[in-house]
């Protein structure tokens, strides 16, 4: 993953390898991207329907007195975006050169040609830097968290709103923007 990209505290702590990150990869090095697959598959992270969707590392969240823990889940848009890339890789690019040939995608392609500005303010990194440490009562804020129902009667709602635009927010994980 990328943390710098990430909203939440902790995320250059996590070590979670995703195995469709090789897929795309394999556009660029397709025989490091083979290398890497046979790699993936002995640490078990291939199962019956392809390869799973991540191996987490993280010591904060793999269980006592093991290494790994293997998220064995298919997000079905992360075995596609694999399918796609490595026929990109196989068939030199033809998936791309279909997207292109859309007339939609042809239609905004120049701002694809858009030179980056040469003069730019320097930002800063916005991102918590820590450092990795064992899973002990003094980290327990970064372990995982079990919620048990949901409470009894409505939500709390966080309505945040500038006038024209406003987006509504439950602690059940349910929102709309308006």
């Amino acid at each position: 993953g990328v943390p710098g990209l990430g909203l939440k505290r902790g995320l250059a702590d996590n070590v979670v390898i995703a195995p469709y990150a090789t897929g795309l990869a394999a556009m660029i090095m397709p025989h490091a991207a083979a290398v890497n697959f046979n790699l993936l598959a002995s640490e078990g992270a291939r199962g019956d329907f392809g390869f799973y969707e991540a191996i987490d590392y993280t010591s904060a969240r793999v269980r006592h007195g093991e290494t790994k823990s293997i998220v064995k889940a298919y997000f079905a848009h992360h075995q596609g975006m694999t399918i796609v890339a490595i026929l990109n890789a196989v068939k030199n690019g033809e998936m791309r050169q279909h997207f292109h040939d859309e007339p939609i995608i042809r239609a905004s392609e120049l701002l694809l040609q858009e030179r980056a500005p040469r003069i730019v303010p320097i930002a800063y990194k916005w991102t918590e830097k820590t450092t990795s440490k064992p899973a002990t009562s003094d980290n327990a804020a970064h372990a995982p968290r079990t919620f048990e129902g949901l409470g009894g009667g409505s939500p709390v709602t966080h309505i945040l709103s500038n006038g024209p635009y406003t987006t509504f927010l439950t602690s059940a994980g349910g929102g709309q923007t308006t």
